[in-house]
């Protein structure tokens, strides 16, 4: 499965995080190293599947392990319409 994010929705990195600004809600989101590694991800068109074995062998993490934080993180986003 793969998702996009909103249309509209602009990505800046700020120090070492990724901040979110949705211009039709007017909130700021600032993302921790890992969901923003999800984005980055996302906005690259890989599948969920693709993101949590990259995820894996980027931080040396079991895939099940990973698998529960990238399902958090995107459950995350669609909640907040970030990505659909």
């Amino acid at each position: 499965m793969n998702f996009r994010l909103k249309q509209g929705l602009i990505t800046h990195t700020v120090g070492s995080n990724l901040v979110l600004y949705n211009s039709e809600s007017g909130f700021l989101y600032t993302l921790n190293n890992t969901a923003a590694d999800v984005v980055n991800y996302i906005t690259e068109s890989k599948s969920v599947k693709e993101i949590i074995n990259l995820m894996s062998l980027n931080y040396g993490i079991e895939k099940n392990i990973i698998k529960k934080d990238v399902y958090a993180i995107i459950k995350k986003l669609k909640k907040d319409s970030l990505i659909s």
